[in-house]
């Protein structure tokens, strides 16, 4: 019994813990703003600031949403962000909505679309929406809802072919879970000189 309890205690703080590294450019988090009003706002703010991997929290209480900008080379860790909703109470409502930038490469395994930090070589699965007409039809709390639309995937391939470094932009799917980060696709746009 207790070797059990042992195994299922470490098993929970692996997964606790899961750090994606790479290069962040910022993690946006959003709730509903009607369920954190002025000092449940002053307190989320300040739960932010205490995360030690960011440079700046910006913040927009009235809105429900807050961009985390992530020092250089620091890593997404999902226990801050989701202690800090946990303080204040809103996390209990709502699955969270989180968006990650993540500068990198595109590199493609078979049918599977990465991206793939320029820094550690930590891989993001890139996946899109499903299309507009099948979206009341499928369950898109699963990651098998979700594929690669085959405009989508012919752009990637040629980022790929040209080993262009690029910044992603999208919904992080199931933040929480540990693994390669699934990353649903919102914009992907090449990194300009003055980017890097």
């Amino acid at each position: 019994m207790l070797r059990w309890l042992f195994c299922a205690s470490a098993l929970v703080l692996s997964l606790a813990s899961f750090q994606a590294y790479g290069e962040i450019q910022s993690v946006t988090v959003r709730w509903e703003a009607d369920l954190c009003i002025a000092s449940c706002q002053k307190l989320l703010y300040e739960q932010f600031k205490k995360i030690n991997t960011l440079k700046d929290v910006r913040f927009d209480g009235p809105a429900g949403k807050a961009d985390l900008i992530y020092k250089e080379g620091a890593p997404y860790d999902y226990t801050p962000i989701n202690y800090a909703y946990r303080m204040v109470g809103i996390a209990q409502y709502r699955e969270l909505d989180m968006r990650i930038q993540l500068k990198g490469k595109i590199t493609i395994d078979s049918s599977h679309f990465y991206i793939t930090s320029t820094g550690d070589g930590t891989r993001g699965e890139l996946f899109t929406p499903p299309p507009v007409s099948n979206i009341n039809m499928v369950n898109n709390k699963s990651i098998y809802a979700y594929g690669m639309d085959e405009n989508v995937a012919r752009k990637l391939r040629e980022v790929e072919k040209n080993r262009q470094e690029v910044i992603v932009e999208g919904r992080i799917f199931a933040p929480w879970r540990p693994g390669p980060l699934y990353i649903i696709l919102g914009s992907v746009k090449p990194v300009s000189k003055s980017t890097k």
